[in-house]
């Protein structure tokens, strides 16, 4: 009888990895469910774009396949990597890093999304809006609902698109 590991938690397989938990330390195997980074995170994401947020000891940063640091914890938050800018959190605000560890989005927003289509969704001060790639506004924030990704913006526009075309004004 063969042994198989056994883990407390798991993510699934992003760019050949998979987070997984033993205890209360987070690690990552390969496919054949060896480990080549053994748990030694508080918390982590999977890969993207070849880099994995983790936290240890209440900070976050990024390491790349092998386990090295990329990006030295250091944030109070860490998000995956799309488009080449990650969401992190510093002092209770959401910013954009790129993958040298630049801010490149100074954080100045309660919340946002990733990055998709150019995209990222914000919130300030419970309204929500849409910044681009250089952190400017592409759609001040002034809708109530918050919208997670550009696809829900894609959603957003094709509805007041039909909206318009009935003639009936749901927005300003």
């Amino acid at each position: 009888m063969s042994s198989v590991p056994q883990y407390d938690d798991a993510w699934e397989f992003q760019e050949g990895l998979a987070a997984v938990r033993s205890g209360k330390k987070w690690g990552f195997i390969d496919p054949s469910n060896r480990y080549v980074i053994e748990p030694g995170f508080d918390d982590v994401l999977p890969h993207r774009e070849g880099l994995a947020p983790v936290a240890i000891d209440g900070k976050a940063g990024y390491i790349d396949r092998s386990g090295k640091f990329v990006i030295p914890p250091r944030f109070d938050d860490a998000r995956q990597f799309r488009e080449g800018k990650a969401a992190i959190r510093l002092n209770g605000k959401y910013g954009f890093i790129d993958k040298s560890g630049n801010i490149i989005i100074d954080p100045r927003f309660d919340g946002v999304s990733f990055f998709l289509y150019g995209l990222a969704a914000v919130r300030v001060n419970n309204k929500v809006g849409f910044i681009d790639p250089s952190g400017n506004y592409a759609i001040e924030a002034r809708y109530d609902n918050y919208l997670r990704s550009a696809m829900d913006f894609i959603e957003l526009n094709r509805y007041l698109y039909k909206r318009e075309s009935n003639k009936s004004r749901i927005y300003d």
